[in-house]
């Protein structure tokens, strides 16, 4: 990268970060929101130019920052680079000594910029992104700054290509005049995170320059391996969890985006008839609140007396709304779409103050089907497994 592409890139980012509250304390029980900040520069081989412990303001960010030179290899080891960010982010030499410290449930933004063709294949990096774990849970968000480079071009469109929304999800270029406020808007948006709650759901934004933008909800198919579950509710429990319920949907958008992952077989939902036999979602405090607007019965639906629904995979591939009996024993469906609040910067329940995950109680009788393989996309795979 040449020194005028490094001045810019100091600029866009000492401006976007001095909005972000930059440090290292790291327990949120006391009211810290802060954001840690490393930087690797990378050419044939990877170095840590700042470890979070050095960066604890936005005059530290612009100090390391204004200290990069330009490099005259060609070579750009995004692989090794990658393997310094492991190494960052749990403060080990190497990535064996940190292959069991996997436990980081926090959200995590990784940010690149390139100027030079990428010398290593995009499906070693696919590979990578997916075994390390804390690159699984990360939003990646990259800036070409040689767009004219057609190689690096492709090779970054690919990185970012989302399969289930069709397009690249936060990939920028230097030259645009919107760089700022886009790569701001992609770092907040990995702010919203979901980690073991569940896929985090993501749609195009039409009204925003067709941003992708995560909702605040974590969608996760709960499925029971033994003994009947006794109601949805049960399926949605984790060991008496109040923070999961059965899954609402109040849009089309999130109806494509469940179809899309989840559309081989049958499951139930949240909705259901209440005392006066009115149809009604649950809430995440499980209070009930009234279906109106959007809706996706199936022809003839609703039918009969019975109070629960679920998703019918038979209807031509599309998923619709069938009433069923809520008596799951008889019914033999033992799966159920279960939603949780997100975690963020104010919703912080997922989160520890050591940064380790809250340790839930296992069930025999439970089991997640989170399979990535068998549940969704090769990119969601890797941000969402």
């Amino acid at each position: 990268m040449s020194n005028p592409n490094l001045r810019k890139l100091g600029t866009t980012l000492s401006l976007i970060m001095s909005k972000f509250t930059i440090g290292n304390q790291a327990d949120t029980t006391k009211g810290y929101r802060n954001t840690r900040i490393s930087v690797i520069t990378y050419d044939t081989n990877a170095k840590i130019a700042a470890n979070f412990s050095s960066i604890n303001g936005v005059n530290d960010l612009a100090n390391v920052l204004n200290g990069l030179s330009a490099s005259a290899s060609q070579n750009a080891n995004l692989e090794d680079a990658l393997v310094k960010a492991y190494e960052v982010k749990f403060n080990c030499n190497d990535s064996a000594s940190c292959q069991f410290k996997e436990d980081y449930p926090r959200p995590t933004a990784l940010v690149l910029f390139a100027a030079g063709a990428i010398s290593t294949d995009i499906s070693t990096i696919e590979r990578l992104l997916l075994n390390f774990y804390i690159f699984a849970e990360s939003t990646l968000i990259t800036v070409n700054f040689n767009s004219a480079n057609q190689a690096l071009s492709n090779f970054l469109n690919g990185l970012t290509y989302d399969d289930l929304m069709g397009t690249s999800e936060y990939n920028y270029t230097s030259s645009s005049s919107t760089l700022t406020r886009d790569l701001e808007w992609a770092m907040l948006q990995a702010n919203c995170y979901c980690g073991e709650l569940g896929t985090n759901v993501m749609y195009i934004d039409k009204s925003n320059n067709n941003r992708v933008t995560k909702y605040a909800e974590c969608l996760i198919m709960e499925g029971w391996l033994t003994e009947e579950p006794n109601d949805v509710f049960d399926m949605c429990s984790m060991d008496n969890d109040k923070t999961r319920t059965p899954a609402y949907i109040l849009s089309s958008e999130k109806l494509k985006f469940i179809q899309a992952i989840w559309d081989d077989h049958d499951y139930y939902i949240g909705l259901h008839k209440n005392n006066q036999s009115q149809w009604v979602w649950y809430n995440y405090d499980r209070t009930e609140f009234m279906l109106s607007g959007f809706s996706d019965w199936g022809v003839g639906q609703p039918n009969g007396t019975d109070g629960c629904v679920i998703f019918d995979s038979t209807n031509n591939g599309n998923l619709v709304w069938k009433t069923i009996t809520c008596d799951t024993d008889s019914t033999g469906i033992t799966n159920a779409l279960c939603q949780s609040l997100a975690c963020d910067a104010t919703n912080t329940y997922c989160i520890t103050s050591t940064g380790s995950k809250k340790k839930e109680k296992s069930s025999s009788k439970r089991l997640q089907l989170k399979d990535p393989k068998k549940f969704i996309g090769k990119k969601h795979a890797r941000i969402f497994a």
